[in-house]
């Protein structure tokens, strides 16, 4: 439907337009980036229960200057690989047609693997590795990532459209500069804004609904396990065998 924008489906198009871009994107949702991003974090929390050695954590520990040099090697040669496709022959390595064909089936996932190895290094790594990414101004950047991933490719395309006409005859240099601009004042207050007035009332609401579900559900009665309750029958088969004190007088 994305790629036939005259077809509509139950709703008018305009409509649909709105849905797809929840749903579907600009060109795909890109679930290899969640799928991978999901299994680290799955990793990281088993990895932190006290049930699993610490020789694990220490073992991804000492790994981890390694994780983040092969996750940075292999970004290299990814984007070696991706400027081949658009330059084509530029690295006579990546000109074989079996890598040309198949770049934009696999390129995705290899990327997302390229950056989790990075991720991983930095969930197990050193506190020298950590340091630069506990900048403040990066701290913020990911706090707003969400609103910034939502939006800013539709924003990029508002000045595409309407801003780069005017930048024509201006040195590519500052035309670039003039993009970046638009970055740093449209786009980065327009994504903080809507953390603070979409997502984050969202994230309280959840976390209300959550409370207040807890609250009104009956707690569930604990459990009696079987030697509990034949230990509790055989009690109280002993105390009808004893005769009680009257039965004793006569």
């Amino acid at each position: 439907m994305a790629q036939h924008p005259s077809e509509t489906l139950l709703v008018p198009r305009a409509m649909l337009e709105g849905i797809l871009f929840f749903i579907y994107g600009v060109s795909g949702k890109y679930l290899e980036d969640f799928g991978v991003g999901m299994l680290l974090s799955l990793c990281f929390v088993y990895a932190q229960h006290p049930s699993i050695s610490s020789k694990v954590r220490t073992t991804l520990h000492k790994m981890s200057p390694w994780l983040w040099g092969t996750g940075l090697l292999c970004l290299f040669v990814m984007i070696l690989w991706n400027y081949n496709q658009r330059y084509v022959n530029t690295w006579p390595l990546f000109s074989n047609p079996l890598l040309v064909t198949h770049y934009y089936r696999i390129s995705e996932l290899c990327f997302s693997l390229c950056f989790g190895l990075c991720v991983l290094a930095l969930l197990f790594g050193s506190e020298r590795l950590k340091r630069p990414f506990e900048w403040s101004p990066l701290r913020w950047i990911g706090m707003i990532s969400y609103s910034l991933y939502m939006w800013h490719l539709p924003l990029l395309l508002v000045f595409i459209q309407w801003g780069q006409p005017f930048l024509r005859g201006l040195p590519p240099l500052l035309a670039y500069c003039v993009y970046w601009l638009w970055v740093l004042v449209i786009i980065l207050p327009f994504c903080f804004l809507f953390f603070l007035w979409v997502e984050k009332p969202g994230m309280k609401f959840g976390e209300r609904f959550k409370r207040q579900n807890a609250t009104t559900t009956p707690a569930a009665e604990p459990s009696v396990s079987v030697s509990e309750m034949t230990a509790s029958e055989n009690k109280k088969v002993s105390e009808a065998d004893v005769p009680g004190e009257e039965a004793v007088r006569v």
